[in-house]
């Protein structure tokens, strides 16, 4: 998926006909596009929580991915530290 300073990555899971593995495949192919996790956007964080019954992962973003998408903002995060404003 995403990661903070890691690119964009397209990943698949399979199990085996025998049920004894996992194959994983992923792409090679380098982006020039960075971004945050998803999960730093508020709108597809909310998106998640909707459905927190089961693993649907929303495709809701506020920000548009692919090809031609402008550079992705920084969010405003902050940590919420005790005995801290």
């Amino acid at each position: 998926m995403c990661s903070r300073f890691a690119g964009w990555r397209e990943e698949v899971v399979f199990r085996t006909s025998d049920n004894k593995s996992l194959r994983i495949y992923s792409t090679t192919i380098p982006t020039e596009h960075r971004m945050y996790t998803l999960m730093h956007d508020s709108q597809y964080r909310l998106s998640i929580a909707w459905q927190n019954d089961g693993y649907n992962q929303p495709p809701h973003t506020s920000f548009y991915i692919g090809k031609g998408m402008k550079k992705v903002a920084k969010p405003n995060i902050y940590l919420a530290l005790p005995g801290k404003k």
